[in-house]
């Protein structure tokens, strides 16, 4: 692993003794470490606004904020320029087997239908909508801008989103996390 992560991660403000650090694996657009202190356990995410994935750290604080607010989230407990510290939760990853039994489908809608209509309550940042079909518009838009080797292509595929798009109709607007 990287001194300079580990230095850095060691320095933060927030620990309570000495720090074990291990990497985690996933994070597509952050790199995330498990680390133990004297007291507890957190994850330490490095990442930084994504303008061209419309990613916006400063509204994933809100959020993690706000989650925790509302029940359904670890705390966050520290956050820096480019750094969010939240507590460590020991669980299991759920897959397709864990999903269909009843009782864990029942506590996930409870949990979303919480997140979906309760967060926004405790939400102090502007909210950013999430459109799926606005982002594929983005996308196509920098393909074209940048001249992709798959220009051909991006009529037809714009043209495929803007028929999905209206096959979808009316939605009902909730907040979500979108990551």
């Amino acid at each position: 692993m990287n001194d300079s992560i580990n230095i850095r991660i060691a320095n933060l403000p927030c620990w309570q003794g000495r720090v074990d650090i291990e990497p985690l694996s996933g994070g597509m657009t952050n790199l995330n470490f498990k680390v133990t202190d004297g007291t507890d356990q957190y994850v330490v995410r490095f990442g930084e606004d994504d303008p061209i994935h419309l990613i916006s750290r400063r509204n994933e604080i809100a959020s993690s904020r706000a989650a925790f607010d509302i029940g359904v989230s670890p705390e966050l407990v520290h956050h820096e320029a480019g750094i969010l510290v939240v507590r460590f939760i020991d669980g299991k990853v759920f897959d397709e087997s864990d999903v269909c039994i009843d009782q864990n489908l029942e506590r996930i809608v409870d949990l979303l239908q919480r997140f979906h209509h309760e967060l926004p309550k405790s939400f102090n940042e502007v909210a950013v909508m999430f459109w799926v079909f606005q982002v594929l518009r983005h996308y196509n838009n920098l393909l074209v801008q940048g001249e992709s080797a798959h220009a051909t292509r991006l009529p037809e595929l714009a043209s495929i989103g803007v028929e999905l798009e209206a096959a979808v109709g009316p939605v009902e607007i909730v907040f979500g996390h979108n990551d």
